[in-house]
């Protein structure tokens, strides 16, 4: 069967990527050269393709041992019109056997409406779906194999950054106790301090109403109970600036150890979560002169988001920048 020259409307099919697919006849193929050009039974100028515009079904050679079962110029195909620089071409092509151009031609009147068409690629929806050229099928398998890969490793991403916060969290609530007991260890020093200096001051009142009623001895010798509580209020304050120090080191060690277990300290980083700004000043003086006794050309300095400094916001940061600038560190 061959297709008539000019069909009574234009017969065409949506391909599953959108496009439309048509029928046309090879009006000349040229073997050698790879290329070919085809007749659009719905009228227009011949459209060109080549090898690497067939359809991924079959490959040139096999294209070819379809075609020229057919006289010349009646070799039927479906194809799809596609763009490019600026003129039409097509690709997707695929020969019809003769088989299937009768089934094409449901009602054998020698014409192929729409109709005919979507019903014949209904029945047969590898032909609907073989308008990609293999170019395109390898780009999409490439696509797929992409968006696949970027899917597992999203996944592996999100998994290993819920694995991180719960980490985080854990530490942070770790680090959070071990703040409280160190604060409230300091606490009660304070508290002491306090309460001498309240009783020093109670003790001075006392002393001056005796001076004043003419109890001298008495009040001289309040005097020097009062001083007493002044030097207790001394002592526990330096008591309370020794433990600060001495829980800023603890609470340093326990960071750098238990929140990076596996990470070497090889002087290329410091983490200062959970310390007070004078001892996180200290400590990042004695990385910087390490990172630069050992030659390091980067030193990363972890600050934390200053969850304990209150309403005034993080103060290590700033402290720590500044810092930078006063050295003419860049960072």
């Amino acid at each position: 069967m061959v297709l008539p020259s000019r069909l009574r409307e234009k017969a065409c099919a949506t391909t599953p990527d959108g496009e439309v697919q048509a029928v046309g006849r090879i009006k000349r193929l040229l073997v050698d050269r790879q290329i070919g050009f085809i007749s659009p039974e719905d009228g227009g100028d011949d459209l060109y393709f080549n090898a690497k515009l067939l359809s991924s079904q079959k490959s040139w050679e096999e294209f070819v041992e379809l075609a020229q079962k057919y006289e010349p110029g009646t070799a039927p195909v479906l194809f799809v019109r596609n763009e490019y620089q600026g003129r039409t071409q097509a690709k997707g092509v695929i020969v019809l056997e003769d088989a299937e151009l009768q089934d094409l031609d449901g009602d054998m009147d020698g014409h192929i409406s729409s109709a005919e068409l979507a019903e014949f690629l209904a029945k047969n929806p590898d032909l609907r779906g073989a308008s990609r050229t293999k170019q395109e099928v390898e780009w999409q398998r490439r696509q797929e194999k992409w968006e696949m890969e970027k899917t597992r490793k999203d996944k592996e991403y999100e998994e290993q950054q819920r694995k991180y916060d719960e980490e985080e969290e854990v530490a942070a609530k770790r680090r959070d106790e071990l703040f409280k007991r160190h604060e409230d260890a300091e606490e009660q020093l304070y508290q002491k301090r306090d309460a001498a200096n309240a009783e020093a001051t109670r003790m001075y009142e006392e002393a001056n109403k005796l001076w004043e009623s003419g109890s001298k001895d008495a009040c001289k010798n309040l005097q020097a109970k009062a001083k007493q509580q002044q030097q207790l209020a001394r002592q526990l304050k330096q008591q309370a600036v020794d433990l600060d120090w001495k829980n800023n080191e603890e609470m340093f060690e326990y960071v750098q150890t238990e929140e990076h277990k596996g990470q070497t300290r090889d002087g290329s980083w410091i983490d200062l979560h959970g310390l007070s700004v004078d001892f996180a000043l200290a400590k990042t003086k004695d990385a910087i002169e390490e990172a630069q006794d050992k030659g390091l050309s980067e030193l990363e300095v972890i600050t934390g988001a200053g969850h304990h400094s209150g309403k005034g916001g993080p103060r290590v940061k700033p402290r720590v920048v500044a810092m930078f600038n006063n050295k003419g560190l860049s960072y």
